[in-house]
């Protein structure tokens, strides 16, 4: 059961970097398979003009798309049969000049490829052809060194096996799981929430913020998803619920193994799993998931526990140089797990 003074904690802690102009707004949940503690609070976008956050607004995920888009695609592929862990990315993508990157190694950030120099200066095809050509740094193969890389080549393996990957995700997670808001390019922008605010795009609002993904038409594997917290919370409660039909056991056991851990960080597949070496506070179980995204949010899943936080704002807004919401992850995440305890 949800204590409601200690998520009234997390709530009034992360209030607080609102109230100090340390963060623009956001959407908090803190989450079990019965109950929710859902809180809203701040704005959605403060340049141009002055809009409050609200439980609906759609947030851009940044790289938790990679964990609620690309990492759930590529279980799917694996349990329909159409790849393994150990299926080159060279055999679907002929075009990619490595021939021994696997699937498992992209999953797990430890192919040794980093993510492509000075891509800004690149034309559309000369991007393409950096992507399609980069090779594994030999010092870094084998450890856990992140790179949108990784993802962005996932994503085009399910464009090539399924046609796109906004389509497979849409028709294959999304949909399933009565996620009706989440999606890849929205169409209606009216709620978005503002992220940076350069000199080239303007106020960013609906469009994705990540620079590679939106070279990428703003479908790619490493970015590109826009959701909410409602959205969300049904998309926790599948991961956290065991005997939910939407993944086989088989696959639920997947994700609560390690498969990598040395470098930055402990992975399983696509999510980092279970470290001090990540802002998951200090009161994570043996099995817990987690990930960040560059716009603030975050999604932490203890899987033993059968609780979830998830933080959606926009950190960004409007720009970069606020970080206060990242140095505090590991104190919302421990006060979160507080909750259920």
């Amino acid at each position: 059961m949800l204590k409601e003074k200690q998520c009234n904690n997390v709530y009034e802690l992360v209030k607080y970097l609102v109230d100090e102009d340390k963060l623009c707004g956001f959407n908090m949940a803190i989450v079990t398979p019965d109950e929710e503690f859902v809180r809203t609070y701040g704005y959605r976008q403060k340049v141009e003009k002055l809009l409050p956050a609200e439980r609906d607004t759609i947030y851009d995920l940044a790289s938790l798309s990679k964990v609620v888009s690309t990492t759930t695609c590529m279980l799917k592929l694996m349990e329909n049969g159409e790849i393994t862990l150990d299926t080159t990315i060279h055999s679907v993508l002929p075009e990619f000049a490595n021939e021994e990157v696997t699937v498992r190694e992209c999953m797990t950030h430890t192919t040794g490829l980093i993510d492509v120099p000075e891509y800004k200066k690149l034309n559309d095809e000369e991007f393409l052809h950096a992507l399609h050509n980069m090779q594994p740094d030999p010092k870094l193969k084998g450890n856990i060194f992140y790179s949108d890389t990784n993802y962005i080549l996932l994503g085009f393996v399910i464009d090539r096996l399924k046609g796109s990957l906004k389509d497979f995700a849409t028709e294959t997670v999304f949909k399933p799981l009565g996620m009706d808001h989440t999606c890849y390019q929205p169409i209606d922008k009216s709620n978005c929430a503002a992220t940076e605010v350069t000199e080239k795009r303007g106020v960013i609002c609906g469009e994705v913020h990540d620079g590679k993904a939106y070279r990428l038409n703003g479908i790619a594997g490493s970015a590109g998803v826009f959701s909410n917290i409602d959205d969300l919370i049904k998309f926790v409660r599948m991961i956290m619920n065991d005997n939910d039909p939407y993944l086989k056991p088989e696959t639920r056991e997947m994700i609560r193994t390690c498969y990598a851990d040395k470098g930055a960080d402990r992975r399983s597949l696509g999510w980092i799993i279970s470290t001090d070496k990540a802002t998951m506070g200090i009161k994570y179980s043996e099995h817990t998931l987690f990930h960040t995204g560059f716009t603030g949010g975050h999604i932490m899943i203890d899987l033993d526990r059968k609780m979830a936080m998830i933080l959606l704002c926009n950190r960004i807004h409007p720009n970069r140089n606020n970080t206060s919401v990242l140095k505090f992850r590991d104190v919302i995440n421990t006060l979160a797990i507080d909750c259920v305890e």
